[in-house]
């Protein structure tokens, strides 16, 4: 029999494309039990310096603006979230498993889901990974306008004239 622990590694920070996306990078870990926390966000990149999930994770990303890498584990998640620092703004994402305790000639499986895309709320919602998408302390206004914004595109197939429309109603909502 062997016992051991396991990393499974989600990537690497994602690189930014210009300076002021660099405030954009972060890992992200989601708890398996969303009542007790939310989504946590972490920017530790300091050589050698590692964050580890007070719990159990239902999955961990990394992401900037734009795109996310996420893993997450497809059964009742037993992994933590790691973030380990790797010095010049970079740091690594895993999932730690819990002591296993394998059998002689035993094996041991588990499926995965991994995402890397788009942060498109359309995309990640059915996935389980709507929290990636975060406007701060606005996240419901934000998550509203960008609602509204798609119903809008649906209706009239231009981003460009549901722009304008949406800024019209929005200033005739908040018209004195």
């Amino acid at each position: 029999p062997l016992d051991f622990y396991y990393c499974l590694y989600a990537g690497t920070s994602l690189p930014p494309r210009h300076s002021i996306d660099e405030q954009y990078v972060e890992a992200n870990f989601f708890p398996a039990d969303p009542g007790k926390d939310q989504v946590r966000h972490i920017k530790e990149n300091k050589a050698g310096k590692a964050v580890q999930s007070q719990g159990v994770m239902d999955w961990v990303a990394t992401k900037d603006r734009h795109f996310s890498i996420v893993l997450k584990p497809i059964l009742k998640s037993t992994f933590r979230g790691l973030v380990q620092g790797l010095g010049n703004h970079r740091f690594d994402v895993a999932l730690q498993s819990e002591k296993v305790t394998l059998p002689s000639g035993g094996v041991l499986e588990n499926e995965f889901l991994i995402y890397i895309g788009p942060n498109e709320i359309e995309e990640l919602e059915p996935l389980g990974l709507g929290p990636l998408v975060n406007f701060g302390k606005l996240d419901l206004i934000g998550k509203a306008l960008v609602g509204g914004l798609e119903l809008l595109h649906l209706v009239f197939r231009n981003y460009g004239l549901s722009i304008i429309l949406l800024t019209f109603l929005i200033n005739l909502l908040l018209f004195p």
